[in-house]
């Protein structure tokens, strides 16, 4: 009875010092800021940040059509992701997608012409080192184009859901 006791303990200090140990406890995945920016020139015309658990370098950024189901496999879009430390429990992660204006007319899946409304859903995972998805963030992204003779693209344009 008494080696029972002794080996329930070794174990479960054993396991709170490894979780403790591993610094990979925080599955956080915290929207934070979106913002479009479709000058001309600029490569970055949609810009979204999350917070995420530190040390989390295996993730995944997708985007599908506005039911967050079909990938959206139209070269319109080209994605690019950084990540960047922010204090001990987050790092940033750093969403920019390119929208390549040109063939946006041609994608009616996710443009509607009549309203001028680009829509679409973004999807980020974050996985473990087995490249299970532990947690997922769905946004819905809508802009609104003015194409009128003074070209608005004010912060009212952007909307999320």
């Amino acid at each position: 009875m008494m080696v029972s006791s002794i080996f329930k303990s070794f174990a479960m200090g054993t396991v709170l010092f490894a979780s403790h140990a591993s610094g990979q406890n925080n599955w956080d995945i915290n929207f934070l800021t979106a913002t479009a920016d479709f000058e001309n020139g600029n490569t970055n015309d949609i810009k979204m940040d999350y917070e995420i658990g530190t040390a989390r370098s295996s993730y995944t950024v997708e985007l599908f059509d506005t039911s967050c189901t079909q990938a959206i496999s139209a070269p319109i879009f080209e994605i690019g992701t950084s990540i960047t430390a922010k204090d001990d429990n987050h790092d940033t992660l750093e969403i920019l997608v390119n929208v390549d204006l040109a063939q946006l007319p041609l994608q009616n899946t996710f443009y509607d012409p009549l309203s001028g409304r680009l829509s679409f859903c973004t999807k980020v995972q974050l996985f473990t080192s087995n490249s299970i998805a532990i947690v997922e963030d769905s946004r819905k992204v809508f802009i609104k184009f003015d194409f009128e003779d003074s070209f608005d693209n004010t912060k009212d344009s952007l909307q999320l859901e």
